[in-house]
């Protein structure tokens, strides 16, 4: 077998590069929900299809998570779904609240070693809240809200290093935890080390 050093969407690879490559995503069992060049910066983009975890401590609020590369940055992508009691309907203001996330708020990632990994948010996020009303008695705020925190090589070498315990994300109300399961912890394994 020949092997050749060919150009694929402007990368110059050689065959250890095609096979180291295919060996990582291969071994993470990678799939994407994205997958080409941007058409604005003409930068390289993949999204890990989103992986819905189990959560150790709660029935009501869930997490969902992405692997993300543009270019050279790496990102880790959080979909946290909170679910929170009041004891009145919600108002305007309630639902436009319920989970803000400004730019430069700290993500802590408590690792299976009791260590704590923490990355920063790069922009502003709020959730998107809705109002279930269950009885006279009982009204829920449920807010689904899109973090996406960067990553650099070190903090993505940690991350998938060992298992995640823990997600705690900080928020304008405080802040939210998340506690893995041992599936949980294997999926979030696996959507790190799908981030190329």
């Amino acid at each position: 077998m020949s092997c050749k050093t060919r150009i694929t969407n402007g990368i110059a690879m050689s065959c250890a590069t095609v096979l180291m490559f295919a060996a990582s995503a291969a071994s993470a069992k990678c799939k994407f929900q994205t997958d080409m060049p941007s058409i604005v910066t003409g930068e390289h983009i993949r999204w890990t299809d989103w992986t819905t975890f189990s959560l150790a401590i709660t029935t009501t609020d869930y997490a969902l998570a992405t692997g993300i590369s543009e270019g050279e940055r790496k990102y880790v992508g959080l979909q946290l779904h909170t679910v929170t009691t009041i004891p009145r309907p919600a108002s305007k203001q309630d639902l436009d609240n319920a989970v803000v996330i400004p730019a430069g708020s700290d993500v802590f990632f408590l690792m299976a070693d009791e260590s704590v990994i923490k990355v920063t948010t790069d922009q502003a996020i709020t959730g998107d809240s809705d109002f279930v009303m269950h009885n006279a008695k009982r009204y829920d705020i449920v807010t689904n809200t899109i973090v996406k925190a960067p990553l650099t090589t070190e903090e993505l070498r940690v991350l998938t290093a060992q298992r995640v315990k823990r997600i705690r994300v900080s928020t304008t109300s405080g802040d939210l935890d998340f506690e893995f399961g041992k599936k949980g912890s294997k999926k979030m394994q696996s959507v790190l080390e799908c981030i190329q």
